[in-house]
């Protein structure tokens, strides 16, 4: 059977909507031509959630897509869509760049200083000099893989963001709220991954879920764990101990360059 390419397409976007629901993406301002663009998608593909269109360069002009935290290309007439990657291969073997992978780190790389750290809670190992901000759900199961990893390092500031993804895990929220009203709050949350023993408290105090949810969704931060780096760069899941490690060297190394040029 041969299936109709928009359609599928449709169909995907469709589906898209109702697991994330609205984007929210930052309001960004596109040109003329570029809206022209996107009012063009939304006609093809009805629902399409379709952040931001962004003209480029690329083989011609192409304009890139945002959708959903991914990204696809169309020419300016949209007539074709390509949904995979670019890859620069005009350099020699050894400076080849993906192009997309480059343009989704610039797309979604956090911008640190505007965390608003007041939604999370802090752990500091050792003399605390690398940094890392975590978004973690308590039930989540590669989550706690990753706490069991987290304390076997040292020299290490952990700011943790309670990202309950009620939708896979209902009771996550009830208990991110007991953690979160908690004397201490680190202390709490390390005590739950070790015997699951949550806090006895109502967890009626002010919590900052719907901040942080709003947050990982700015960022394309759609599942547990979430890694954010010191130089803005996500990662996502339990990355084993010596990739972390690497990781951690690496982004802090590449922030403290980045910030001897401003």
């Amino acid at each position: 059977m041969k299936l109709n390419f928009w359609k599928v397409l449709g169909a995907i976007v469709a589906l898209m909507v109702v697991v994330n629901g609205a984007s929210a993406q930052q309001a960004v301002k596109m040109t003329d031509d570029e809206l022209k663009v996107k009012q063009k998608l939304e006609q093809k593909i009805p629902g399409a959630p379709i952040d931001r269109v962004i003209k480029t360069s690329l083989l011609g002009g192409l304009y890139e897509v945002v959708v959903e935290g991914q990204l696809i290309y169309t020419n300016s007439e949209v007539t074709h869509l390509i949904a995979g990657q670019i890859l620069d291969i005009s350099r020699s073997p050894q400076e080849r760049v993906n192009v997309t992978e480059q343009r989704m780190k610039e797309l979604f790389n956090v911008d640190v200083a505007s965390l608003p750290l007041e939604a999370s809670f802090k752990r500091v190992k050792g003399d605390g000099s690398r940094v890392l901000y975590l978004f973690s759900d308590l039930d989540c199961p590669y989550c706690a893989v990753l706490e069991k990893t987290l304390s076997e390092m040292t020299n290490l500031t952990i700011y943790t963001f309670m990202y309950p993804l009620e939708e896979l895990h209902p009771s996550a929220v009830s208990k991110s709220k007991k953690i979160w009203c908690a004397p201490d709050r680190a202390k709490a949350w390390e005590a739950y991954f070790a015997s699951k023993e949550l806090p006895k408290n109502a967890g009626d105090c002010k919590v900052p879920i719907e901040t942080v949810q709003n947050l990982a969704k700015r960022y394309n931060i759609r599942g547990t764990p979430g890694l954010v780096f010191a130089d803005g760069q996500v990662i996502p899941g339990a990355l084993p101990k010596d990739q972390l490690e690497q990781m951690l060297q690496a982004t802090a190394a590449a922030a403290a360059e980045k910030s001897k040029k401003k």
